[in-house]
């Protein structure tokens, strides 16, 4: 019994982190979380951020997405979605090394308006 709660709690231990992405806005592009007319460019940009000590380095990391949604070229984003994970590699990763470096990935979605459509 006591080395099955070992088990257990060595699984718990490795499984559970504290990694913390916040998504956020500067103002520097309009950008909803709600669909709009004339946001008809599809667009996704794909990132990863890296903890360090079960997720406890850095205490948070930041994605900025209008700038994000910027460098892809638009001047208006809506309807974004945003999805946070990790890969399989990224998991083996963690695995391998108990929790002390853990890779998360997202991916954030939406329709635009880039800057020939104003024309």
């Amino acid at each position: 019994m006591r080395i099955g709660a070992m088990a257990l709690l060595g699984a718990v231990v490795f499984t559970v982190s504290c990694t913390s992405i916040r998504y956020r806005s500067t103002g520097l592009i309009a950008t909803s979380f709600s669909p709009k007319p004339m946001h008809v460019h599809q667009t996704k940009v794909e990132g990863r951020k890296e903890f360090y000590l079960w997720g406890l380095v850095p205490n948070e990391h930041t994605v900025e997405i209008d700038k994000e949604m910027s460098r892809a070229g638009l001047i208006s984003a809506a309807n974004i979605t945003i999805e946070e994970y990790q890969t399989l590699g990224d998991k083996f990763a963690t695995w391998l090394s108990f929790g002390l470096y853990i890779p998360r990935s997202y991916k954030v979605r939406g329709f635009g308006i880039k800057t020939d459509d104003r024309l």
